[in-house]
């Protein structure tokens, strides 16, 4: 029993930090393009992330080239980084997004650390206990506000670019906005402290009794 306990949690915290080392690394080029615009000294242009849905999902309206043969293919794009001069991200709204990007990455590094000792808990045989449930119900907070910091800042980001962008053949799309993985993960986790919980509590009345 309390082997199977260790090898999913161990799995789960390594599907954690994948997760996260992949976010990491898939965030490095545009840090990088961020970083590069904003040490410009006069700078007139922002970089623009943006997904986009083809108008029509059957055509294939763009094209690019194949360098190996010399051959323009038919193509659509889903994502795309535009250099923009029109710079509609107001102050306040970056102050916002740089904020909660912060409370994003401290929220994190808790959920890790609540984890860990969840883990280590577990490891010396402390499972239905009180302090566990406290844990686990840090942890499904902390992923709900994590959920919350990220949506609000990517929706930020999606307002401002479907107001001042628009390409012919194409809609900014809001994939990427509402991350539900966290969503039901956090919620997950609530559910498990609270079911905890109610075994605490069964086993408090029983004890009682005898």
């Amino acid at each position: 029993m309390k082997l199977k306990i260790n090898i999913i949690c161990t799995l789960i915290f390594i599907a954690m930090g994948m997760s996260l080392a992949t976010s990491f690394v898939q965030g490095i080029p545009d840090f990088l393009i961020g970083f590069q615009e904003g040490s410009r000294e006069n700078v007139k242009d922002v970089a623009r992330f943006i997904r986009l849905s083809p108008a029509d999902a059957t055509a294939f309206n763009d094209s690019v080239l194949n360098t190996s043969d010399g051959r323009w293919i038919p193509a659509q794009y889903r994502e795309v980084i535009l250099h923009d001069s029109n710079k509609t991200f107001s102050i306040i709204a970056g102050v916002v997004y740089y904020f909660l990007a912060l409370v994003y990455f401290i929220v994190v590094i808790v959920q890790l650390v609540m984890f860990i000792k969840f883990i280590r808990a577990v490891n010396r045989s402390i499972i239905f206990d009180w302090s566990n449930v406290i844990k686990l119900r840090w942890i499904g907070t902390l992923m709900l506000i994590s959920f919350a910091a990220s949506a609000i800042g990517r929706s930020l980001h999606y307002l401002d670019n479907v107001a001042n962008v628009k390409i012919s053949g194409y809609t900014v799309n809001t994939i990427n906005v509402w991350d539900f993985n966290l969503l039901i993960l956090g919620l997950g986790a609530l559910l498990m402290g609270e079911i905890f919980a109610i075994g605490l509590r069964l086993k408090e009345e029983q004890d009682l009794t005898i």
